[in-house]
């Protein structure tokens, strides 16, 4: 008989305390599925939402036999362990945004290279130059602003060519990297 060691993945927790089963990251932020955990009370018809830790804690306390009161801070209530008639994990996917969206933003001109421009939009329609009309997240330091250029930093980017009359047009959308 041959012995495998078998790896197991650590269990992540979000700040909520609910397990991250899955996490994929996009423009902006990242979309997680979480596992959550629900409860029922002895004589309530509705189940409250809590956190997978809390209802890991539930259940240990259980299967422990403690007869106590358990604390469950996302109802703001302590109860008696057997007031809970219910307990079941959920799944669901969320949105969480990175935290450069809470910045404040701009809009600016960048040139074709992607740097910022000392010209502003109607220096380069008079000149039927190509641009790219940025709406884009910065810090303000020492009375100057710093922006993020960075592609998937970037809330809004608009690519302005101009046809064979002269005329702009919007060749490409960008949102936080994302073509849209």
């Amino acid at each position: 008989m041959e012995n495998k060691i078998v790896k197991t993945e650590p269990v992540i927790f979000d700040k909520e305390g609910n397990q991250i089963l899955e996490e994929k990251i996009d423009g902006g932020g990242k979309t997680q599925v979480i596992k959550y955990g629900l409860i029922k009370l002895i004589g309530e018809k509705q189940e409250h939402k809590v956190s997978y830790k809390t209802l890991l804690d539930i259940n240990n306390a259980k299967n422990s036999n403690f007869t106590g009161q358990i604390n469950i801070p996302e109802i703001n209530m302590s109860v008696q362990i057997n007031q809970i008639v219910m307990l079941r994990s959920g799944i669901e996917n969320i949105r969480v945004d990175d935290d450069i969206t809470n910045l404040p933003t701009t809009n600016i001109c960048l040139d074709s290279n992607m740097q910022v421009s000392e010209h502003i939009r109607p220096y380069f329609i008079r000149n039927k130059i190509p641009y790219y009309e940025a709406t884009v997240h910065y810090v303000e330091r020492n009375g100057e602003k710093q922006y993020y250029l960075e592609l998937d930093k970037i809330k809004r980017l608009l690519k302005v060519d101009f046809d064979k009359d002269g005329y702009d047009y919007i060749s490409k959308i960008y949102h936080y990297g994302i073509k849209q």
